[in-house]
């Protein structure tokens, strides 16, 4: 139940922080406290968190009870839910990196960042994030499938998991 518990919190948490930094950064650069760029690094890493925590939680969640790869479409659900996910959190991991990446340009070499940044180019930035987690997240679709590694204990037969598929070759 502790368990239950601290997963409700960090998914209401999660879903909360994550839509009240979309809105808020929208607000603050209408006001002009914060530069286009920053606002649009800012809420597509808070989308990426958001779809991390809407795609993960939920399926990691409720696996105890609910066998969501346990259907006829088991396996392509197991594929695309491992494929999203992944994806998602290397978008994740990308935005930080890039965003690292982008103030310490500004810091340390100001003029070099005048030079490299803009609307356009934070934009194509962030597709290229996205475009690459995809790419990334690509073995996965084949890499992943349902098992059924309980098929011989007794008492569980047809018991299905999602899993590195090590029969298909």
């Amino acid at each position: 139940i502790t368990l239950a518990l601290l997963d409700i919190c960090i998914f209401v948490a999660g879903i909360l922080g994550n839509s009240i930094t979309i809105k808020a950064t929208r607000i603050l650069q209408k006001k002009g406290y914060l530069q286009k760029e920053v606002t649009d690094h800012m809420v597509s890493l808070a989308c990426s968190d958001l779809l991390v925590i809407l795609l993960g939680m939920p399926v990691e969640f409720f696996s105890a009870i609910w066998k969501p790869f346990a259907t006829p479409n088991g396996n392509v659900a197991c594929k695309l839910y491992y494929f999203l996910f992944e994806a998602c959190s290397y978008a994740t991991v990308l935005h930080v990196a890039t965003l690292s990446f982008e103030r310490y340009v500004a810091i340390c070499h100001p003029f070099k960042f005048k030079a490299v940044s803009g609307p356009r180019k934070v934009k194509i930035l962030i597709a290229f994030v996205w475009g690459t987690s995809v790419i990334v997240a690509l073995p996965l679709l084949f890499a992943m499938g349902t098992e059924y590694p309980l098929e011989i204990i007794e008492n569980y037969q047809g018991v299905t998991a999602c899993a590195k598929s090590t029969a298909r070759h």
